[in-house]
């Protein structure tokens, strides 16, 4: 899974997370690729904050 610079709207953020959730759950990242992957969720958070809160609750990104 690649990450995704063309999302535009929360529900696009949202149904990402979503998918990456279940792709992750699958893998074996490294801690750094944790870390990227939290990171851009980070800033979708940032963009979208109605999502901030769903994603700290699913350990997408920290508690911050």
């Amino acid at each position: 899974m690649k990450l995704n610079m063309n999302i535009a709207t929360a529900a696009e953020a949202y149904d990402f997370a979503v998918e990456w959730q279940h792709w992750m759950s699958e893998q074996n990242l490294s801690m750094g690729e944790f870390i990227e992957w939290e990171s851009y969720f980070d800033g979708l958070a940032e963009r979208f904050p109605e999502l901030r809160d769903e994603f700290e609750e699913n350990g997408i990104i920290g508690r911050g």
